[in-house]
This record gives structure tokens, sequence and C-alpha cells, in this order.
């Protein structure tokens, strides 16, 4: 469950509750980032996360209220998600990961348009993590794997179209 606490005089003894805002939000493990919070471009403060059925739900805090669902866009569990404001297009790019599935999906969500589906990121193990990184005016999704019982794979820079650009060992 998710709630909105409000403070009085940046006192943490007085914290208050002021809403519930889910009973249907869902993190697999206790891996990081399995939400986000963040003013988007449109100055909606935004808060993101995702579901048991694999749903990602994008949250307007200041209203209370759901704004979007976007439903079952992911196989497997959606374990975290990371934001990146693109200041020269003027959007907010959101990703959402699947570790077991090795599943990137890069969203758009001023338009929740999903412009692009990195599948199969690694061949042996799980994606662990991603993030973006903005290098030389452009933008780059880096990943992260976790293998069980082998070595773990590089980690892997792509362009926003999807292109392997660097492999890191």
């Amino acid at each position: 469950i998710l709630t909105i606490l409000k403070s009085y005089h940046n006192n943490a003894k007085d914290i208050d509750l002021l809403s519930d805002i889910s009973t249907d939000s869902f993190a697999h493990s206790a891996i990081t980032n399995t939400f986000l919070t963040f003013k988007a471009i449109n100055e909606t403060l935004y808060l993101i996360y995702a579901t048991l059925d694999n749903s990602i739900i994008c949250y307007d805090i200041e209203k209370q209220k759901k704004i979007r669902e976007l439903k079952n866009y992911h196989s497997e569990f959606i374990t975290n998600f990371r934001h990146y404001l693109d200041s020269i297009y003027k959007r907010d790019l959101i990703i959402s990961i699947s570790a077991e599935d090795n599943n990137i999906k890069l969203w758009n969500i001023n338009n929740y348009e999903c412009i692009l589906n990195l599948t199969d990121v690694n061949k042996k193990g799980e994606l662990y993590s991603a993030c973006f990184l903005y290098y030389n005016h452009d933008i780059y999704i880096t990943t992260s794997n976790y293998h069980w019982y082998g070595k773990c794979e590089s980690i892997k820079v792509f362009d926003l179209n999807g292109n392997i650009i660097k492999e890191i060992n």
C-alpha cells in the first residue's frame, strides 16, 4: 500500500496520514526502484508503479487519481523503473524493466507510447537493473546482468533505437 504523508514544521514526530493511494501495487522483490515519483515536464507530479498482473499505473499525486493503466505490457513481473527528463525533445522517458524475461520497455510517458521494446537483453541469467545515461548529447540505456550459476554478462549500452553501442566487461 502506498501512502501520502504530510509533515508539519519538518518535525518527523508530527507526520500524519493524508490518504492511501493504492492497494494494487506489487513489487516482485526487495530490489530498488520498484516505483517512481517525479515531476513531469507538464508539471504533473507522477507516481508510477506496477501491479501483480504486470500493468503499469500512472498516478497523479496532486489530483489523487489514476491517470492511465498500461495493461499487461510485460509477460513477467515488472521489477523496476527509471525516469529521464529529455529536455531536448520535451518529454519524460520511463523504462520499465522485467528481470526474468530480460525485457526493457521504453515509454514516452507524455503520450503513454511504448517507443522501444528491448527483448532478450541477456543470453544467460536475469536483467538485474538498467538506467539512463546521457553522454555527448545522446541518451542511452545501460543494463546489468545477474547469473545465479555462472559468469555475469557485460554491462551493455543501448541507444534509443535498441542498438548495442558498447559492452563493458
